[in-house]
């Protein structure tokens, strides 16, 4: 992961993963571990519909397929409902069955949640026999991607919201025996981890239409119009800004959190509906 980005409140921010270097184990390894674990900053809403995974080859060729357009894109693997990631049958030459190339599952504070419902992260498990793709023994690399969504605790300027990636894999690929399950392994003699940052930050004055619904409840709503003033009369206009589906209205011209003023917000129109 790479860090550095800047984003506004309600934004969707997407991440893309993968292992550096990939690891390289034997056939008949006893130690195949391969794990990738996410933690997200209270900050950010993640999103764990949106997880996938592409597999890319040796060449930095991703696997592709066909949309309902006949279009060639980047094939992604969605998350089944048991948590299994699977590959469809003929999806390289000479791959004849189906095969399940990894397991994930939601995480709340870097603990495996049942469901999906409030997780701040993810853990997958990769079987890494089932990412070999020719006689050789060379291994499709996982690429992780995902997204979340920038939410109403995001703290405005430096330091930032970490989003915490880490990486499980051998220390010696014949000693101990490869992780199973979707907890997150223990870093110990025999197996390594390995961990990056990425911080998003954020600096624009942003406010939240939700309806009537007690909180945390409330729904968002889009559409409303709101403008931005400097004085409490609201009459020396800045700039206008509308809700977003999340609820958000973020300002296109409050550029950072230096900026000391003091600005008064009024809603202009009502969300339609």
């Amino acid at each position: 992961a790479e860090g550095g980005e800047t984003a506004s409140l309600g934004d969707r921010i997407s991440y893309t993963v993968k292992p550096k270097p990939m690891p390289n184990y034997p056939k008949n390894a006893a130690n195949q571990t391969l794990f990738i674990a996410d933690t997200m900053n209270t900050g950010l809403t993640f999103d764990y519909t949106s997880l996938k995974v592409k597999l890319q080859d040796s060449e930095g060729n991703f696997l592709k397929t066909r949309d309902a357009e006949n279009n060639e894109i980047d094939l992604a693997l969605p998350v089944g409902t048991n948590g299994e990631i699977t590959l469809p049958a003929s999806s390289f030459t000479g791959q004849d069955a189906a095969r399940v190339i990894g397991t994930a599952a939601p995480t709340k504070n870097g603990t495996v949640q049942a469901t999906a419902t409030d997780a701040t992260g993810f853990n997958i498990n990769f079987n890494y026999a089932s990412l070999i793709y020719d006689a050789v023994g060379n291994v499709f690399i996982p690429v992780v991607t995902y997204d979340a969504i920038l939410n109403e605790s995001a703290q405005v300027g430096k330091p930032g919201l970490d989003n915490k990636v880490k990486l499980y894999f051998a220390s010696n690929s014949s000693s101990g025996s490869t992780h199973t399950g979707t907890e997150e392994p223990t870093e110990g003699e025999d197996i390594k981890k390995k961990e990056d940052t990425e911080i998003v930050y954020t600096y624009r004055l942003a406010v939240r239409k939700v309806d009537d619904t007690a909180a945390p409840s409330a729904n968002p709503l889009g559409g409303a119009v709101f403008g931005v003033y400097t004085e409490k009369a609201c009459q020396n206009l800045v700039c206008t800004m509308i809700s977003n589906t999340n609820g958000y209205a973020v300002s296109n011209q409050i550029a950072a959190s230096t900026d000391t003023k003091t600005y008064w917000v009024k809603e202009l129109q009502a969300p339609i509906g």
